[in-house]
């Protein structure tokens, strides 16, 4: 702190780090400095920036509320209420349609301004501020885990007040927003404060009566948080809470945006409660409707939608199977074909192989033969007669030291010479019926001297 500060400075220096608890006098300076030395502006920036960092990158958004307000005009509210967001009829009754959007933003820089007008004006407010903040900045530290605080609050609410209690949302306030919206539910927003005398008798009384519980599990999301947690106290300031308990009856209008339909601060019992807020329930039951018709359609819409998509799916798929069909086949098909051509191929390789060896074979049985002539009729000579197929016959003269491999090959000859396709054939003696197997016997062995009878038969055929 320079050295030329204040007197007046010093003292707010020393109040801040006595509320605060910082210990860090260059910071402490430092956010007093960004607020003007506005004690309470200070306290403020300072609780909804969390502990230490007024830079701190740890930013989570509320979000925004219009305030169409049912406004508390029991005896019991606080008889100077800050200024209303819009005006309200002299009945008390909201007007729906009539909304002022707040901007959203996020927790560090959500500051009142009429909340900020009273800080500007003097000091009553920092003296009925200054105890309590000192308490809760000793006593309970700020977080910034939302859901984590009110899992607290429902904690401690169970432990205190016991488990007949409405059933409060396990989570940060935007998901209780988002849960509704989707729902088309209202809001309902518990801010609990237990340095107000009247806090405990209202949680005894009110908020576990069997008519305030049922109203709550079966229209409304509630939320309920602790003043001194962060998510909490911005809510307060957005609320302009100025009377506890506090509870704040609203209307999603998004997923981010809601208008409020009622605020209730200070005590009120619970018949007095639940028709108030079945009264504002019913103002505003035209927009929940309209919300619940148009979530109807966006519900619509989206099953339609996944239908078309899971259609669009399934088509695609099909058309898939199908082409993945077709190429399987066409490469079956591609194969069966390459392979009967490579089984003709290699027929017609072996086809050819066995005309050239038969060939070869003929020429050299041709060249045998026709080197000796046909033996002349002699004691050492058999005269064989050959039935051929297709009833034709044969006669030709052999020595009767021949073998009867030579009878097979002249037939082969003669076959080849004639054209005749007989290559696979076998000779038979008819009576009695024997077959010529044995090629390296004689044909006087054979019983085929002088005179000879034999049958041939194809095989193939």
């Amino acid at each position: 702190m320079s050295t030329d500060g204040t007197l007046s400075e010093q003292q707010i220096l020393r109040s801040f780090q006595e509320i605060t608890q910082v210990s860090d006098e260059y910071l402490a300076l430092q956010i007093l400095q960004q607020n003007g030395w506005n004690l309470e502006r200070a306290l403020s920036s300072f609780v909804q920036g969390g502990l230490g960092d007024s830079e701190s990158d740890d930013e989570y958004d509320i979000p925004p509320a219009s305030d169409n307000s049912y406004q508390n005009q029991s005896a019991n509210s606080n008889p100077n209420p800050p200024p209303s967001n819009s005006s309200s009829s002299s009945s008390g009754a909201a007007r729906p349609n009539n909304r002022t959007p707040m901007v959203g933003s996020n927790m560090r820089e959500v500051i009142n301004p009429q909340t900020q007008q009273q800080a500007d004006g003097g000091g009553s407010l920092l003296d009925l501020l200054f105890v309590p903040l000192k308490w809760l900045f000793q006593a309970r530290p700020m977080s910034i885990n939302p859901a984590q605080d009110a899992q607290g609050f429902i904690e401690d609410f169970r432990s205190n007040y016991g488990p007949n209690h409405p059933a409060f949302h396990n989570g940060s306030y935007q998901s209780a927003v988002n849960a509704a919206f989707s729902s088309t539910k209202f809001v309902l927003v518990y801010l609990h404060s237990p340095i107000h005398e009247d806090t405990d008798r209202f949680c005894q009384e009110v908020l576990t009566a069997p008519s305030f519980v049922q109203l709550c599990n079966e229209q409304v999301v509630i939320w309920g948080g602790r003043i001194w947690d962060a998510e909490a106290y911005g809510l307060s300031t957005q609320l302009n809470a100025a009377a506890f308990p506090f509870l704040a009856l609203l209307v999603p209008q998004s997923g981010r945006v809601v208008q409020i339909a009622d605020r209730v601060q200070g005590f009120t019992d619970a018949a007095q409660l639940t028709t108030r807020l079945r009264e504002a329930m019913g103002v505003f039951s035209a927009v929940v409707t309209r919300q619940r018709e148009e979530q109807r359609r966006r519900d619509e819409s989206t099953l339609l939608r996944e239908q078309q998509n899971r259609e669009y799916q399934e088509a695609l798929e099909a058309e898939h199977r199908e082409a993945e069909r077709r190429r399987r086949e066409e490469e079956e098909k591609i194969a069966a074909e390459e392979k009967k051509r490579a089984e003709e191929e290699e027929a017609a390789a072996i086809a050819l192989s066995i005309k050239l060896t038969r060939e070869d074979t003929i020429r050299k049985l041709r060249t045998a033969f026709n080197a000796e002539a046909e033996p002349k009729p002699a004691p050492d000579v058999a005269t064989i007669r050959f039935q051929l197929p297709r009833a034709k016959k044969l006669t030709r003269n052999f020595f009767k030291f021949d073998k009867v491999q030579k009878l097979n090959e002249y037939l082969k000859l003669h076959f080849a010479d004639e054209g005749d396709l007989t290559t696979n054939f076998a000779m038979f003696i008819p009576h009695p019926r024997t077959e010529i197997a044995n090629m390296e016997q004689t044909v006087e062995e054979a019983g085929l001297h002088p005179r000879g009878m034999l049958y041939v038969q194809d095989l193939d055929t």
